[in-house]
């Protein structure tokens, strides 16, 4: 009974993945894709084509969008706008929590990513314990090599700890910083046989 019931859980843990990816990525598209649909509608030729075509058509022009936003906000103008609406959502709790949230979030796995050097293992909190970190930046203080590392919290990698340690206390994995990422979002269930 042991042996089917294993069988059944591997095929449980095989499967549930690639269903969970699947839907995901196609209620994403579709939801997205279909933000313009009222508009199309509107416009008749646009709106006789299959909806396959219209959520297409949906993805492109979000993704223009996307870009002439990112494009606005690095003006002066921009920069202006967006500081107002980020003091607007701070001063709204239920808003301020949600936005500063994502924000984070995002910011982490889109924008702080690259400024990741490589993924080391320190003894942190204390000896014998040993931590996830990203190496920031590297420098001298009193004529010993360091690294500054950057630990993240588990599963929020947004937020974490400063540290300095000495190049030669350093242990350098063989991770990119993308495994690195998935190992400390993941609490440790991702990819541990890389280590």
């Amino acid at each position: 009974m042991g042996r089917y019931r294993r069988i059944f859980l591997t095929g449980i843990v095989v499967l549930l993945p690639i269903f969970l990816t699947i839907f995901l990525f196609w209620f994403v598209i579709d939801k997205l894709g279909n933000l313009f649909r009222s508009l199309f509608n509107a416009i008749p030729v646009v709106g006789q084509l299959p909806g396959v075509v219209i959520v297409i058509i949906g993805l492109f022009v979000l993704t223009i969008l996307v870009f002439l936003v990112g494009l606005f906000v690095q003006s002066l103008i921009g920069k202006k706008l967006l500081e107002g609406t980020e003091k607007l959502f701070n001063r709204l709790p239920i808003f301020r929590d949600i936005y500063n949230a994502t924000r984070d979030l995002t910011q982490t796995l889109l924008v702080k990513r690259s400024s990741f050097r490589k993924v080391v293992l320190i003894e942190f909190p204390r000896k014998g314990v040993y931590t996830i970190g990203f190496v920031t930046n590297e420098g001298e203080i009193r004529g010993k090599e360091v690294y500054y590392i950057f630990v993240p919290t588990t599963p929020n990698p947004t937020s974490g700890w400063l540290c300095i340690f000495r190049r030669k206390d350093v242990i350098e994995v063989d991770l990119t910083i993308n495994e690195g990422l998935k190992l400390v979002i993941s609490g440790g269930m991702s990819l541990p046989h890389l280590l």
